[in-house]
């Protein structure tokens, strides 16, 4: 799971990492934490679908955390933000960038797990998305979001609805690491969470969003 500190103080952004670490430890769970200074340097990094979380404060040195979320909504509608802040006058803004909470600084840990519990139980029971790496990136995709699934000799080629492309090399015998099952009608995707080795159940391949033929 990747998540992202925007913030311009360095003294909240390592307390906010502290308590994001110790929820993984609990909850045993992967997290790459990366940290930013601020709206701009953010936005010079990003990519869409590269964060699973975005933490942003709102009063910024340089652009505010609204006008950074603004911007990361022209291009992402599946990253989870998260609002930081010292006053409540926001709070409309905030959520008008369909942010999914504010939370008060400086940031206490029991705000925080409870903002991550609601998050990762949404995201759960949400419909079915696609993980993966990229250009040493890690993505993830919505089925919804996915436009297309294409082979081109050893590559799959997944393009979302916003035209970019993603290249993942794919080797006969070793497509489960991508998340993909192979048919009699051609390759679908399943969810990154599955951790059953046996493949996706009828059901889910039922259901799967997209399938490209070969």
């Amino acid at each position: 799971m990747n998540i992202a500190i925007v913030d311009d103080s360095a003294t909240d952004r390592r307390h906010l990492e502290q308590i994001l670490q110790k929820y993984a430890a609990i909850n045993q769970l992967d997290m790459n934490i990366e940290h930013f200074s601020g709206g701009e340097a953010f936005l010079n990094h990003y990519q869409p679908y590269q964060y699973t979380i975005i933490f942003l404060d709102i009063f910024m040195n340089g652009i505010t955390g609204i006008k950074t979320a603004e911007i990361i909504r022209e291009t992402d509608e599946e990253s989870v933000l998260v609002f930081l802040t010292t006053s409540e006058d926001h709070r409309p803004e905030a959520f008008s960038v369909f942010a999914t909470t504010y939370i008060s600084k400086p940031s206490s840990r029991e705000a925080i797990f409870r903002a991550l519990d609601h998050i990762l139980h949404c995201r759960t029971e949400k419909e079915q998305y696609f993980s993966f790496s990229y250009d040493r990136r890690e993505y993830s995709l919505s089925y919804a979001d996915i436009e297309a699934i294409e082979t081109d000799r050893n590559y799959i080629v997944i393009t979302d609805k916003r035209g970019a492309s993603y290249l993942l090399g794919f080797d006969e015998g070793h497509h489960g690491q991508h998340g993909l099952y192979q048919s009699d009608t051609g390759y679908g995707l399943y969810p990154a969470r599955r951790k059953n080795p046996s493949g996706p159940s009828e059901k889910e391949k039922r259901n799967t969003a997209k399938m490209a033929e070969l």
